[in-house]
């Protein structure tokens, strides 16, 4: 998957755009960062970035930059 492929699929979860998606803007600024949002970043992460990620690290992840850095290794 690409960068810019998982910035629009990480803003569609989050209920925004990637232009909106700035590493230092914070995660619960996003209507969509929600438990099932957090379940559904888990998803996109481990199926089609391929970055198997334990469910307590996503709940850690305070920013877009810190979602950014679980996928970098496997993005395009």
């Amino acid at each position: 998957m690409t960068k810019a492929a998982f910035m629009q699929e990480l803003a569609t979860i989050l209920g925004s755009v990637p232009t909106d998606l700035l590493p230092e803007r914070k995660l619960k600024s996003f209507r969509g960062w929600d438990s099932m949002g957090q379940m559904a970043v888990l998803t996109l992460l481990d199926t089609e970035v391929g970055v198997p990620v334990p469910p307590n690290w996503i709940t850690k992840c305070q920013t877009v930059g810190e979602v950014l850095e679980l996928a970098q290794p496997q993005l395009k």
